[in-house]
């Protein structure tokens, strides 16, 4: 894209850059700007499945701890009856 070439000369202070980036996206069609609608939805739904799948993963490991001290409790109560 011709507009990157814009953003990678050296020595433009980030303000200049950031100026130039929204003027350039404000004078876009939608047309034009569709791809990047597009991918910002595909990458909110794949960053969505991953937290589920973070969470998912957490709450596994939270029942395996609890019942691995669960377990235990139990082993204990059982060893101080049978004393």
């Amino acid at each position: 894209m011709e507009t990157r070439r814009i953003f990678l000369l050296p020595n433009q202070p980030l303000p200049c850059i950031a100026k130039e980036g929204g003027a350039i996206w404000k004078s876009m069609t939608e047309s034009e700007k569709a791809p990047y609608f597009a991918k910002a939805a595909r990458k909110k739904a794949e960053y969505e499945i991953a937290v589920k799948q973070h969470i998912d993963n957490l709450n596994e490991t939270a029942m395996e701890i609890s019942a691995s001290s669960s377990m235990n409790t139990h082993e204990d109560v059982e060893q101080e009856v049978s004393s």
